[in-house]
């Protein structure tokens, strides 16, 4: 079955190949030692600031209104800033390093990888009440649903991919991270789930690595792309078109074709960390 999801996934891939696409993504993007939010558009190259926040900001999500909802480490909040107002609010506090995020499929809450405490927290984002999902992982960093309502995340100072119950946070499935594991902020960071291959994909810092891995979402097998070629990659995402978009270094987005296994575009982005698409509203 993955064969021939692959072989699939190259046929259509040529028409793709072929065919020159007559937009590019922009992306929103959080520039974590400049205190910003930035727009990126992929196709000129050119960084906006969105808003100066005022302290470090970690991950970032855009909601079905066009809002992002992003992360602080510094002083563990989690906030919403509209571009179209201007506005920014809080909408809980009192995280632990927070982390990556991801909207349950109902819309009407968010979970937040609270890396801190090892812990994945869900937000109610209309009273802001916060609940306990998962503790005692000793960190949490990417976080994953898929169409099915799949839950996946990133834990255990980085070296496991683990399917939990949504409802409950009880670990169903697991999967050990594939390459060395020998300092404490090497391994697996960001996540997403692609829906042209139906996987998950994540980005894999440290020895042996500094690359993507493509897991199933049944976490069976792993493989590895662009070994060696991605210096410290964080925040992923993906399009849904076969591609993928990658925070690199803390100095550049990484636009990556996965039918092609290329890098088809780089932007220098000063201190990006995650990155989100801007919805078309």
């Amino acid at each position: 079955m993955r064969t021939l999801l692959r072989l699939a996934a190259c046929s259509i891939a040529l028409v793709v190949f072929f065919v020159p696409r007559s937009w590019s993504q922009n992306l929103y993007a959080t520039s974590e030692s400049f205190d910003q939010l930035v727009e990126v558009n992929m196709a000129t190259g050119v960084v906006t600031t969105l808003y100066n926040i005022g302290f470090h900001p970690d991950s970032l999500i855009v909601d079905p209104k066009g809002r992002i909802l992003y992360t602080s480490q510094n002083n563990g909040t989690l906030y919403m800033f509209d571009p179209k107002t201007g506005l920014n609010t809080v909408i809980a506090a009192g995280f632990s390093y927070p982390r990556d995020l991801i909207f349950d499929p109902s819309g009407k809450t968010l979970l937040v990888a609270n890396f801190g405490v090892g812990a994945i927290d869900r937000v109610n984002l209309i009273t802001g009440t916060v609940t306990p999902l998962l503790t005692k992982q000793f960190t949490v960093d990417g976080l994953a649903y898929t169409p099915a309502g799949e839950l996946f995340a990133v834990v255990n100072k980085h070296t496991q991919v683990v399917q939990l119950n949504p409802t409950t946070g009880a670990i169903l499935n697991s999967i050990e991270l594939p390459t060395p594991h020998n300092i404490g902020w090497y391994g697996f960071d960001g996540m997403t789930y692609d829906s042209y291959t139906g996987e998950l994909w994540l980005s894999d810092v440290g020895v042996g690595a500094d690359c993507l891995v493509e897991i199933p979402t049944n976490l069976s097998t792993y493989t590895l792309y662009q070994v060696g070629n991605l210096l410290n990659p964080d925040g992923i995402i993906s399009d849904g078109e076969g591609n993928l978009y990658i925070g690199v270094n803390l100095q550049k987005v990484y636009e990556y074709n996965i039918p092609t296994n290329t890098v088809t575009k780089i932007v220098k982005v000063k201190s990006v960390d995650d990155i989100a698409l801007v919805p078309n509203l």
